[in-house]
């Protein structure tokens, strides 16, 4: 049985030394500190700069997210040797987030890579600690540059492949289009659970 991850209902307190701000986490009989940093609560948490009341700001009103995240990294085991769990712009609530360095080699896509994986956590909301996530850069044989973003549960997936230039109209709709494709992971978990009630079920390529 897995040991329960609870969050005691104590003030934050900033760590400007680490540009962070930290919380505490138990792991059953573990005592873990958990350090968001301030890019984290900027980029996705409406912090507008790094003061400690922008950051005692944006920390409580999304509370709730940042201690989804803290627990999925927990879950995945990682924790420091001195039981820190630090939570960076690239932690997600998500079972496990990918970017390949193809997708990193960008400052702006990889960006937007992680708004998007963001955003995608809460459009499946409960489901975030089932779900996988990986981007990639490739190119075809005339040279253009798709950014591939794939989704996963325990059954199913779906996946959607972008031009630059759609990757940045996909952020402006992000939210119905989202919608969109988890509701085609779900249309394929349910045709495939569907498939093994049946006995149908055809073998995978």
């Amino acid at each position: 049985m897995a040991e329960r991850i609870v969050f005691p209902d104590v003030p934050p307190r900033p760590n400007f030394k680490r540009r962070c701000i930290e919380f505490p986490a138990e792991l059953g009989a573990k005592k873990l500190l958990c350090l968001a940093t301030a890019e984290l609560l900027v980029e996705r948490f409406e912090a507008r700069d790094f003061t400690e009341e922008e950051i005692l700001r944006a920390y409580e009103k999304y509370r709730p997210r940042l201690q989804a995240i803290a627990r999925s990294q927990i879950r995945a085991g990682k924790i420091s040797p001195n039981f820190e769990v630090l939570l960076t712009t690239e932690s997600f609530a998500l079972k496990e987030v990918k970017f390949s360095d193809g997708v990193r080699e960008s400052p702006y896509y990889f960006q937007l890579a992680r708004q998007v994986t963001a955003e995608l956590e809460e459009v499946v909301k409960t489901s975030a600690p089932f779900v996988t996530v990986e981007w990639d850069r490739t190119e075809d044989t005339e040279g253009r540059v798709f950014y591939v973003f794939v989704i996963r549960d325990f059954a199913a997936g779906a996946s959607v492949a972008f031009t630059p230039d759609q990757l940045e109209r996909f952020r402006r709709d992000i939210r119905s289009r989202l919608y969109r494709l988890w509701g085609n992971l779900l249309e394929d978990r349910n045709h495939k659970q569907l498939q093994d009630l049946l006995g149908v079920r055809q073998p995978e390529d």
